[in-house]
């Protein structure tokens, strides 16, 4: 039995993927922006440099949530049910 799923339910899911990542995204660059400014008089915190090392690894997530997740959602590909 075969499950295909409608176009516009291909690009509602899309979507659900595409603009939290691009938000998240933009809020990364503002605070990789902001912790730039900060990092003469804060550097030596421990919490910049973990916040730096989590960012990094949110920037990871959300880029490949762009490049796996959102063009086989967009697709449509049934990677689970082969």
């Amino acid at each position: 039995m075969s499950v295909e799923a409608t176009t516009g339910l291909r690009i509602l899911a899309s979507l659900l993927i595409l603009i939290p990542a691009v938000v998240g995204l933009v809020l990364h660059t503002l605070l990789a922006f902001s912790l730039y400014k900060g990092w003469r008089t804060f550097g030596e915190v421990s919490f910049y440099v973990i916040t730096v090392q989590l960012q990094c690894c949110d920037v990871c997530a959300l880029l490949l949530d762009l490049y796996v997740a959102f063009p086989l959602t967009l697709t449509g590909n049934q990677v689970l049910l082969k």
